[in-house]
């Protein structure tokens, strides 16, 4: 986190509940139109709460603040969870490829994108 932060690129958001961070987004900001939703992780005791749809949401006005146009994100192709909350949140499918992982084995991917307005 602290190299991402460091380029300048990065920015994270923080959900607290009680003074105990539950859970955090981070977005890449790829151009001055697109943003990356490069993470977004809500603690395992927390799931299920709605926290999730609650980074997203700030991500999503901060983002539209800023003036970026579109964020796009990348889930497996087999985590169908995190699938199944980007098209609940209105991320149209945009593509599909395999890329090779960082472990050796290749990773199926898709990717989202959602337009925001002005």
């Amino acid at each position: 986190m602290a190299k991402a932060a460091a380029d300048g690129k990065a920015t994270f958001y923080l959900a607290f509940k009680d003074e105990e961070m539950v859970g955090f987004a981070q977005t890449i900001q790829h151009d001055a139109d697109t943003a990356e939703l490069d993470r977004i992780i809500v603690f395992p005791q927390h799931a299920g709460k709605g926290i999730g749809t609650m980074l997203l949401a700030e991500v999503i006005e901060d983002q539209k603040q800023r003036g970026t146009k579109s964020i796009v994100a990348n889930a497996g192709k087999e985590e169908n969870h995190a699938r199944r909350f980007y098209e609940k949140n209105r991320f149209k499918k945009i593509k599909e490829t395999t890329i090779d992982a960082p472990w050796g084995k290749k990773l199926a991917l898709v990717t989202y994108q959602l337009c925001l307005k002005p």
